[in-house]
């Protein structure tokens, strides 16, 4: 059998945000979403839910490809819980804290003006990623919850749940990592990341007949089929290559001019070391022609210079110009103990006053 196409001879996305975006926000397809939650709860060792009703319905001909990102569906079951789903095929350094918030967004959504907190429910997230992320994490399904550190077992709440299904490794062929996943689950992640590129025979063989997965199979084939939704699903994607490609050029940006300001900052503070080593072997050779009394004072001398003026570059980092009345200060201590805590106080202190006043 020859694979399914579109006109153009490209392959059908099912990682396509606009595609599951209206698959799963069809009303007539919430049992295949119920399928999916329900895979993603047997697999984590919860009771299956009866009911997903979606909260946000998604209207592909009103939908504008220049959107940042979407969430997919948000749900909600017969006990009120709710259910954030996302596919997500474009990483991020701050994806995750993304997550959270999408997360957090649906949990404050629930407050209302005299309700009690006790009445929030759970928001449940379930994150579907095609890109490497944690790759510390060996399992296809984590759980993510907000635990004890001392006692793992320990919950803050039951409210937050977040499901990452990682499936860059799947991808890259690694089957294996499927072997201890609940069926239902297995076969949506083999559908996920293998749907775009095999015929209905192929994935019907991958799944063993399932029958849940063929018929989203065939939702697929006809969501890209269609010239409109195609085209959608066509101009999402240039964005995110686009958006994508400009993070990268800022990212380089970034790192060059990083870089020019780190070999400037460099050459300063290397002249400073160069100023203070000369210094210091003008007050050595100095010490080695005077008295031993003079030797034991030059040392002295010298080390409170330096420190003073270690101190002096602190403070103009942390806190700008240091006025001429600090200087005088620091360079009238002798007492090496003293300055050695005055250089640990430029740390803690929170305004140039706070630490004048430790001078006194």
């Amino acid at each position: 059998m020859v694979k399914n196409q579109d006109q153009d001879n490209e392959l059908p996305d099912p990682m396509s945000d606009v595609f599951t975006a209206s698959l799963w926000s069809a009303p007539k397809n919430e049992h295949l979403l119920l399928s999916f939650i329900n895979g993603v709860r047997t697999n984590a060792g919860a009771l299956p839910i009866v009911k997903a009703t979606v909260q946000n319905p998604f209207n592909i001909k009103e939908f504008e490809a220049s959107k940042g990102h979407i969430l997919d569906v948000r749900a909600k079951d017969e006990h009120d819980h709710f259910y954030d789903v996302e596919v997500q095929t474009s990483n991020h350094p701050a994806f995750p804290n993304r997550t959270l918030d999408y997360w957090s967004d649906t949990f404050t959504s629930q407050l209302k003006s005299g309700m009690n907190y006790t009445e929030l429910r759970y928001v449940i997230s379930i994150i579907l990623t095609s890109f490497r992320i944690f790759p510390q994490l060996k399992d296809v399904h984590t759980i993510f919850q907000i635990a004890a550190k001392e006692n793992p077992e320990v919950l803050l709440t039951k409210a937050f749940q977040m499901h990452y299904l990682r499936l860059f490794e799947v991808i890259q062929g690694k089957l294996d990592k499927l072997a201890f996943l609940c069926r239902d689950l297995r076969d949506w992640l083999l559908f996920f990341a293998f749907g775009g590129s095999k015929t209905e025979d192929e994935m019907a063989a991958l799944t063993e007949n399932s029958p849940i997965i063929l018929e989203a199979y065939t939702e697929m084939q006809r969501f890209f089929a269609n010239p409109e939704t195609r085209e959608k699903a066509r101009e999402r994607r240039r964005f995110l290559v686009d958006f994508n490609l400009g993070m990268n050029a800022s990212k380089e940006e970034g790192r060059a001019e990083g870089r020019a300001e780190g070999r400037a900052e460099g050459r300063e503070e290397g002249r400073e070391e160069g100023r203070e080593e000369g210094r210091e072997e003008g007050r050595e050779e100095g010490r080695e022609e005077g008295r031993e009394e003079g030797k034991v004072e030059g040392k002295v001398e010298g080390l409170s210079e330096g420190e003073a003026r270690t101190i002096l570059r602190l403070l103009s980092k942390r806190f700008g110009a240091v006025p001429s009345s600090v200087e005088e200060k620091l360079y009238s201590i002798s007492d090496i103990d003293k300055l050695d805590r005055l250089a640990d106080s430029v740390i803690d202190c929170q305004s140039l006053q706070d630490f004048e006043n430790g001078l006194v």
